[in-house]
């Protein structure tokens, strides 16, 4: 714990640079992000947590942006809480174009207009990073989660110090057990009101990195996600409707002999 003490004002530096949350204009020092004191913390932890609906199953509707896709389409994805995900992917005048399935252990892609589909284990889908099923889930939802401990509660709260910076809104939340044996660390920036407004989960060499920005508006929320692999750079985003915790299953597109599975590469190069 001690070293891992030592380190946090690092991890917090790194990703206060990566979010941009502190940045200043070229020549002047960053912030210093201030630790709040147990009795701060514990009020920071309860406005924060307070923005979650409990929940078991949710559907998600809305707009889906594809970096190199020029359609918009529309997409309506059901998540089980801690066991799958499903999203399916229209266009007009198309209907259903694709899906896309995640359980605990793998996911599986699938393009219905070129009749091609990708299986592969779940950390290929977040660039080799330590995420789990109900961390991804937790991105969708704009929910705070601590490595091992799952989303943010005031049970796992003291797993996680909170901290303000001086001439910004809202807290920084960085776990206290990064998941070291990855080499990564993840970090969470807060509105003042406890809703999210970033994610970040990257290698200290930040070659491996998955990010997600969260802007708020008065019936959807917009979602920008980043996901970083070798150094490459993927970007996606989603406009979310208000959740309906009462929401109905999707069905995944089923895979036959009339389809060929692909690499994630060639899946992405050759998606219309």
């Amino acid at each position: 714990m001690k070293i891992l003490r030592t380190i946090i004002p690092v991890i917090a530096a790194m990703l206060l640079t990566a979010i941009g949350a502190a940045a200043k204009p070229s020549g002047q020092p960053m912030a210093e992000p201030h630790l709040l004191p147990a009795d701060s913390a514990v009020m920071a932890a309860e406005t924060i947590t307070g923005t979650y609906t409990p929940w078991k199953q949710v559907t998600l509707t809305g707009k889906l942006r594809i970096d190199g896709l020029f359609l918009t389409p529309s997409y309506k994805m059901y998540m089980k809480k801690g066991e799958r995900i499903v999203l399916s992917i229209r266009v007009p005048l198309m209907g259903e174009v694709g899906t896309l399935e995640v359980d605990k252990k793998k996911f599986t892609l699938v393009n219905k207009v070129k009749k091609t589909y990708v299986m592969q284990d779940i950390s290929s889908l977040m660039a080799d990073l330590p995420v789990t099923l109900g961390d991804l889930q937790d991105i969708f939802l704009g929910r705070i989660f601590l490595p091992d401990s799952g989303t943010l509660s005031m049970e796992n709260s003291d797993e996680a110090e909170f901290y303000t910076v001086p001439g910004e809104e809202g807290w920084l939340v960085l776990p206290l057990r990064q998941p070291v044996e990855y080499e990564v660390n993840c970090g969470y920036t807060t509105l003042p009101d406890g809703r999210t407004s970033n994610i970040l989960v990257t290698t200290l060499d930040c070659r491996q990195q998955t990010e997600a920005e969260y802007t708020y508006k008065k019936n959807e929320t917009e979602i920008s996600l980043r996901v970083r692999r070798n150094s490459k750079d993927r970007d996606f985003g989603l406009t979310v409707k208000d959740p309906d915790f009462n929401g109905r299953p999707v069905a995944p597109a089923k895979v036959d002999k009339d389809y060929r599975q692909v690499s994630l590469r060639d899946f992405f190069k050759n998606l219309i």
